[in-house]
């Protein structure tokens, strides 16, 4: 433990790294104090296991994970023996960064994520990540990010899974540069960033396709309503996450991206909708999950975002803040793949019995999620006596 811990504090202390490092609250340098034997066996406690031999000599560790913490730095070692690593993943949190290099190839060539977190990052900080040859996993959450240089990135053709979220940027249109440089994304967060406005129309010619990009959630919360942005072409997405207050017709809009038409998992958050999203998912004919939270419908049923007389492949369909009426119940019936369903229902527009009466789950499988406000407590209690508790799960 001692080796790995003492090739770690030398490059954390490297005359490179340390003059980087600055405190988040008052911009003074870290210092950053060595792990001693005993704070590194005690840390370490839980983690090792010890099969008891007589003679000390042949006492065998069976080690997991060992984790070394230096002031703001988290190492978490992953070994399969006391000479082999597997990987190392590297939380960061709260401090000023302009650079990071690591030139011990124990540490460069192991670490497989990185999350940073509540920091200020500058460019160079990204260009050095991004040179870390086996990084597949990078989290910056809560962070302020400052492109303040015409860096070129340098593509890391290793980096799979990238999550921004709560960040605010600083000259944001570098950002298109940053995210072009993970040429093999096959997951991108991007959830309630400040200043990044990264598919809008002044952003999207900009952007690489992504050929092995399969999930996107894009979380934006807007101050009033908006345009849908303009995906560019995502030829083999399947997950897509998006929200917040999006116009009427933002869905027909989506569905005109002949690339999001591989879509198996769908979710929608607090989108305007109405007359000009009819039939606005009629094509997607594929699609296993899909999940509709705080929506406003305004003269439309959620049915009528379909062709009701089509087949579609939907196992999981998840309803939050919705009015049923006759024909949404009549086409949930129709579902005949339908696993789950979970309904959170805002008002019985029809009656529990006449709900029972038009879709029937006892016939099949389907596991049924209810929840209600208090005021509809008695038509619940009437729905459950009708219904029964089985495949039911009810809250109130």
């Amino acid at each position: 433990m001692q080796i790995f811990q003492s090739f770690i504090y030398d490059e954390l202390t490297s005359k490179k790294n340390i003059n980087n490092f600055r405190e988040i609250t008052n911009n003074q340098r870290i210092r950053i104090k060595n792990i001693g034997k005993k704070d590194l066996n005690s840390s370490n406690k839980g983690r090792i296991t010890v099969f008891a031999f007589k003679d000390e000599k042949y006492r065998v560790y069976t080690l997991n994970k060992l984790g070394f913490e230096f002031e703001n730095f988290m190492f978490d070692v992953f070994v399969s023996n006391i000479q082999t690593i597997k990987k190392i993943n590297l939380t960061i949190r709260e401090i000023c960064m302009k650079g990071l290099i690591f030139k011990n190839s124990f540490i460069n060539q192991n670490i497989n994520s990185i999350k940073i977190r509540s920091s200020r990052l500058e460019d160079d900080i990204l260009h050095n990540i991004l040179t870390i040859p086996s990084l597949k996993k990078l989290e910056i959450l809560y962070c302020t990010i400052v492109f303040n240089k015409e860096i070129k990135f340098k593509k890391n053709m290793f980096l799979k899974y990238l999550f921004l979220e709560y960040c605010n940027f600083e000259n944001p249109k570098r950002f298109v540069h940053l995210i072009n440089s993970m040429p093999k994304l096959q997951q991108m967060n991007l959830r309630y960033n400040t200043n990044l406005n990264v598919f809008e129309q002044n952003y999207k010619d900009k952007i690489s396709e992504f050929e092995f990009l399969t999930k996107l959630v894009f979380c934006k919360i807007n101050d009033f309503e908006g345009e849908i942005p303009e995906f560019p072409d995502f030829k083999f997405i399947s997950d897509l996450n998006i929200g917040f207050r999006y116009k009427e017709g933002s869905i027909f809009k989506l569905s005109f991206n002949k690339s999001l038409n591989t879509i198996q998992y769908l979710s929608i958050h607090s989108f305007k909708i109405g007359k000009k999203d009819e039939h606005a998912i009629s094509k997607s004919k594929n699609m296993k999950h899909l999940y509709f939270y705080d929506c406003e419908f305004i003269n439309i049923t959620f049915s009528d975002l379909f062709d009701t007389t089509e087949t579609y492949m939907i196992e999981r369909l998840i309803l939050e803040k919705i009015f049923l009426c006759k024909p949404d119940v009549l086409f949930l019936n129709s579902l005949i793949h339908l696993k789950i369903l979970q309904l959170e229902i805002e008002k019985f527009i029809i009656g529990p019995s006449q709900l029972l009466y038009f879709f029937d789950p006892r016939k099949s499988e389907i596991m049924l999620v209810l929840c209600v406000k208090k005021e509809h407590w008695c038509e619940m209690c009437m729905f459950v006596e009708i219904y029964g508790s089985n495949n039911l799960i009810y809250c109130i």
